[in-house]
């Protein structure tokens, strides 16, 4: 089975507070008292709709995240025009919604112009104009364009590296998605030397936390599961220092050790921490998050390797329903469970009656 969410990023969003401008000042218009304090009023109700657009996404809510920040994009469109930097800023967080719903094409579009309107008013290195080169590397990867994504990545990551520093957030989080298309290419040495960097300037918990698990990650991706689970069970003592439990990254690390023990023959204990890994998921999260649906296509994943095609089965259909509503029949996700549950199916010897 495909793995879902295959992305190695351990260090936070790419979203952006509205912050107060310095780009040049809004369309001058012979306005009335009146009709300022309007203006205000409703460009202060768009940044409260931007953050709300935030949190919506971050909890999985990513219609709801992208009916808010077209309203946004209305309001400021309105005041300030297409092309204003903070227009901009919204413009950019739609796309990687379109992004994360699978609307690979339409991000890609979407960011390319946003990188004009950005470059005409700011220039070629303002933090806006690498921030979106980012994204668009992040949505070439995912187009399938590894090779493209790498080159963006090198350009932001040399601009981050001059313009902020080494150990800057920004550069550690450039230098990880690097890495990680860079595994994706069959680069692993490169990808791990790179993560290593990140790791030996990160000085923040999670970064650091992020940093080894993303190591572990390709340790278990080259097959060496017992190094990679000695290093996800060090993660996971680490972060019981820091987080509270039930937490949703204690929850991956602890799904990650249970892959990584069923690749060593521990099948029905891997099976029973999977299973209570994605029920806590569900209670944490809510059932409809993406990660509480990746642990739930994981454990199918499991259990069709451990030939029970039936709870596997059960499993996909519950998946691949909630997908189809939450993120829509198109989304890469929703794609690949169809694309496993057709398959385990077949064989079980039934008919695919997948439209």
């Amino acid at each position: 089975m495909e793995a879902l969410g295959g992305d190695l990023d351990h260090f936070g969003t790419l979203w952006h507070v509205a912050a107060a401008s310095t780009a040049p000042k809004p369309r001058e218009a012979s306005q009335t008292e009146a009709g300022r304090e309007s203006a205000a009023y409703d460009l202060q109700s768009a940044d409260t709709g931007h953050t709300l657009s935030m949190i919506l996404a971050e909890q999985g809510e990513t219609s709801a995240a992208e009916a808010e920040l077209r309203n946004v994009i209305e309001v400021r469109q309105s005041h300030l025009g297409v092309d204003h930097p903070d227009t901009c800023h919204a413009r950019h967080d739609l796309a990687v919604i379109a992004w994360r719903r699978g609307r690979f094409d339409e991000a890609q579009r979407d960011l390319v112009a946003t990188l004009q309107a950005q470059r005409a008013q700011l220039g070629n290195e303002h933090a806006d104009v690498l921030l979106t080169m980012h994204s668009l590397a992040r949505v070439l990867h995912s187009q399938g364009h590894p090779a493209q994504a790498e080159a963006v990545f090198r350009q932001v990551l040399t601009a981050r590296m001059r313009l902020l520093g080494p150990a800057h957030r920004d550069t550690l989080l450039t230098r990880n998605n690097l890495a990680v298309v860079l595994a994706s290419m069959g680069h692993s040495s490169e990808a791990e030397r790179e993560l290593r960097t990140v790791l030996g300037f990160a000085v923040d918990s999670a970064d650091i936390l992020g940093a080894r698990n993303n190591i572990a990650n390709l340790l278990a991706s080259s097959g060496d599961y017992a190094r990679a689970e000695h290093e996800y069970h060090e993660i996971l003592n680490a972060q019981k220092q820091v987080l509270p439990d039930p937490h949703p990254e204690l929850l991956g690390t602890q799904q990650n050790i249970a892959i990584a023990g069923f690749h060593q023959g521990r099948v029905e204990e891997s099976l029973s921490l999977l299973e209570l890994v994605a029920s806590e998921m569900g209670r944490v999260l809510g059932e409809g998050h993406p990660h509480t649906l990746a642990a739930h296509y994981n454990l199918a994943g499991l259990l069709s390797l451990a030939r029970r095609h039936a709870d596997a089965e059960m499993i996909l259909e519950h998946v691949f329903a909630v997908q189809q509503q939450t993120l829509g029949p198109m989304h890469a996700d929703t794609l690949a469970t169809r694309r496993s549950l057709r398959l385990s199916r077949r064989q079980q010897g039934f008919e695919d009656d997948l439209e």
